[in-house]
C-alpha cells in the first residue's frame, strides 16, 4: 500500500477472510483466527503429537508460530529472498511444507529422516490432511 497511516492507537485497517481476521494500528498488525482455520490447525497439531518422534506439545499456536508465520515472517527481513506465503486453508500445503521443513534429528535424505518423514506423512493422511 502506498497510503502511509497516520493514526496513532486506533485500528487504521481491518481486514477479514474466512476464519481469519487482520487488524493494523500504528503500532502493531493483529491476526487473529478462528472458525476452518483454526480447526485446521488443530487438526494438524494432533497429527503431529499421535507419531511418536514428535514432541505431544504440539497446538495450534506451536504449528502457526513454527511451520506457517515463522518461516514465512523470517523471510520479510531478507530482501534479497524470494517470499512464500502459505494460506491457511491449504492444509495439504501446510502438511506438506512440515514434512519438508522438519528437523527428524537425522540428516536430510537418510534412511532415518525418510523413515521419521513417512511417519508423520502417514499421520496426516489417516487425519485427512494430505
Amino acid at each position: 500500500m502506498s497510503k502511509k497511516s497516520t493514526t496513532t492507537g486506533k485500528t487504521a485497517k481491518k481486514i477479514t477472510t474466512g476464519g481469519v481476521a487482520y487488524a493494523e494500528t500504528a503500532d502493531a498488525i493483529t491476526i487473529t483466527i478462528g472458525g476452518r482455520q483454526l480447526a485446521n490447525l488443530r487438526r494438524i497439531a494432533a497429527a503431529m503429537n499421535s507419531v511418536g518422534w514428535c514432541d505431544s506439545d504440539n497446538t495450534a499456536l506451536t504449528v502457526l508460530a513454527g511451520f506457517v508465520v515463522g518461516g514465512d515472517l523470517y523471510f520479510l527481513g531478507q530482501p534479497t529472498k524470494k517470499y512464500h506465503s502459505i494460506v491457511l486453508d491449504g492444509v495439504g500445503t501446510i502438511a506438506d511444507n512440515i514434512i519438508s521443513a522438519i528437523d527428524t534429528g537425522y540428516d536430510d535424505g537418510t534412511p532415518e529422516d525418510r523413515e521419521r518423514k513417512a511417519a508423520l506423512s502417514a499421520a496426516f493422511a489417516k487425519a485427512g490432511l494430505l
